[in-house]
């Protein structure tokens, strides 16, 4: 039966042009700046800058700029699009003839640099806000970080809480940051007080710095590419959107219920409408929150509920860790017959043993397989009627009852109340002489 879809209009060229500059963003080297290659022609440092506040402008000489060759950009009009960053702090990358420095900034703010008839520059902010640069938050991430608040939320407040403190205490804005960011996020104390080691670089960097992006990496270069083709298709041929025509249409209401989870991994409220809502064959469904948050449980779930009603699911991440997590939870499930296949490299790479072992399933246990999935049936219904008594149990209230403190009249009024009419007698009896040894 086929299924019916609405008609929603997207705006696809812009759309596309958003992921692409995401994309472009994510590459590590788009934050990272290498310390030994300087003066660049990418970034340079400015120096004697001491931002006042963070809605700018901002006006500094253009002999403050460290890197010559980055000025003559700046001069020539070549720079381009460029950004602001700081407080910085010194990331130490293992390479295979030592360690490698970076400059990293915390937070950055896309500019716009205007050269001034005096022959300074002034540093206008572009439309948007202050954002933390992505390899802090991956490093918060792969340290367990939880904030208290949203990042989004915490931010602004980091940036006012420091803009006060700055004007009590009358101490550089730069500083006074420092400290706010350190109350908040302990663990980049030792960052910001970690020291470069000057041998290795000709000239020590600035707190604040300008920047560019980089040439595209190796990293994102195909995905970027692709993105180049598909914005020219959008643009020159309207009626041409290749792949992206799955987004154009979403189930309507009268499609999308019935999909209830079966109950194999707990899931709070939240996570059972996740797992229902990608069910319901939902074109995107956006899962987001912070570590800890069970969004890997809704993962599992989803993955168990899906090979539950024969569907096969493509799970990709950019992480091997993350892959490996759900990998190693799924093998709890699995008995003889693999559930989910890792893929990859040859170390981790389980496709050859899955192979092996449904090839084994087939021919060692040929026509056993119906009988198979009706003891797995029977054996479901069996658990389900399990926690469905478990659960009547609970709600009964009769083991808080249980534990409060032992009233033999009570349990012996229980007792009776359950008994044959013809035991009544014998237990009134019964019950007085317990009254009167109680009594004794």
């Amino acid at each position: 039966m086929a299924r019916l879809f609405k008609k929603r209009e997207i705006p696809w060229k812009g759309v596309v042009a958003f992921h692409k500059e995401v994309a472009r963003r994510a590459e590590e080297s788009f934050f990272a700046l290498p310390l030994s290659r300087t003066p660049s022609d990418r970034w340079s440092s400015i120096l004697n800058l001491e931002p006042v506040d963070f809605a700018g402008d901002w006006q500094f000489s253009s002999d403050a700029v460290q890197s010559n060759s980055f000025r003559n950009l700046i001069i020539g009009g070549g720079l381009g699009e460029a950004f602001i960053g700081g407080p910085c702090w010194v990331r130490f990358k293992k390479e295979e003839r030592g360690w490698k420095q970076e400059w990293c900034p915390f937070l950055y703010r896309s500019i716009q640099l205007d050269q001034q008839e005096d022959c300074s520059l002034w540093v206008v902010p572009e439309q948007g806000a202050w954002e933390i640069s992505p390899i802090v938050l991956s490093l918060l991430d792969r340290k367990g970080f939880l904030p208290r608040i949203p990042f989004e939320n915490l931010l602004p407040e980091i940036l006012e809480n420091a803009a006060t403190n700055a004007q009590v205490t009358n101490q550089p804005l730069t500083d006074c940051l420092i400290q706010t960011i350190c109350r908040e996020i302990p663990d980049f104390s030792e960052l910001f007080e970690k020291e470069i080691d000057p041998t290795r670089i000709p000239a020590a960097p600035t707190r604040w710095v300008i920047f560019s992006p980089p040439p595209t990496g190796p990293l994102t270069q195909n995905l970027v590419r692709d993105y180049d083709r598909l914005s020219s298709i959008v643009c020159d041929e309207k009626n041409s959107i290749g792949g992206l025509r799955l987004f154009e249409g979403f189930p309507t209401e009268e499609q999308t219920g019935g999909f209830e989870p079966t109950p194999i991994v707990p899931l709070n409220d939240s996570q059972r409408a996740a797992v229902r809502g990608i069910l319901a064959s939902n074109p995107v469904t956006v899962i987001s929150g912070p570590p800890g948050c069970g969004k890997s449980q809704v993962v599992l779930s989803l993955l168990l509920n899906a090979w539950q009603r024969g569907i096969s699911v493509l799970f990709a991440s950019n992480n091997n860790q993350a892959v490996d997590v759900v990998r190693d939870r799924l093998e709890r499930f699995e008995t003889n017959f693999p559930i989910a296949i890792r893929a990859g490299s040859r170390k981790k790479s389980s496709v050859i043993q899955a192979l092996a072992d449904t090839l084994n399933f087939i021919t060692g246990r040929r026509g056993a397989l119906s009988v198979t999935k009706e003891n797995a049936i029977a054996q479901r219904n069996d658990l389900l009627n399990k926690q469905s008594s478990l659960k009547q149990f609970l709600d009964s209230k009769l083991p808080n009852k249980l534990m409060k403190p032992l009233d033999l009249r009570w349990v012996l009024m229980q007792y009776f109340s359950k008994q044959p009419r013809n035991y009544i007698q014998l237990m009134k009896c019964s019950f007085k002489s317990f009254m009167l040894l109680e009594i004794s």
